[in-house]
């Protein structure tokens, strides 16, 4: 709400018109910004490779295709359970980037995760800077969306790790 009301002001006072696209924006990265400050923010883990056979629980693997004349992606996932592997895809439409695929991906995985009723939850995904953008909350506007639902997603866990593979 506080968006649409600068935004008027904007327009009425200073007689600058914004795009409608760009106040949604705006509007939507504030409430979540409000609605991450509801929550106890999860300890996300970085996740070694000893971490890896270590640690019980779940194994969850993302990746995406991205074709940029058509805008869309192909979202893919594996979830790996007691030795017992699934495979879960998607197919989105008017995804702009291959690193908003590689969110997407993840960010859908992690819910599927959820809906799944897994506790403990190890995530691999080879795209660096969403991994990088989880861990450090390094802002990279593009994902900022998409991390802050993977982020409130985390807390549903009793414990969940990132990693970067290659």
């Amino acid at each position: 709400m506080w968006e649409l009301w600068t935004s008027r002001n904007r327009c009425v006072f200073s007689n600058i018109r914004g795009r409608a696209e760009e106040s949604l924006s705006r509007a939507i990265v504030m409430a979540r910004e409000w609605q991450e400050g509801q929550l106890v923010t999860p300890k996300v883990q970085s996740a070694t490779k000893a971490d890896v056979t270590t640690v019980s629980g779940a194994m969850l693997r993302s990746d995406a295709a991205w074709s940029e004349t058509l805008s869309r992606a192909g979202l893919g996932w594996i979830l790996t359970q007691n030795d017992v592997s699934t495979s879960f895809s998607r197919l989105e439409n008017n995804v702009p980037s291959p690193l908003m695929a590689e969110g997407l991906a993840l960010r859908e995985a992690i819910q599927k995760s959820v809906e799944l009723g897994v506790k403990n939850l190890q995530v691999e995904s080879d795209s660096k800077i969403l991994i990088n953008s989880i861990l450090n909350g390094n802002d990279v506007p593009e994902l900022y969306g998409i991390v802050a639902d993977i982020l409130l997603c985390s807390v549903l866990f009793d414990s969940i790790s990132f990693r970067w593979i290659s």
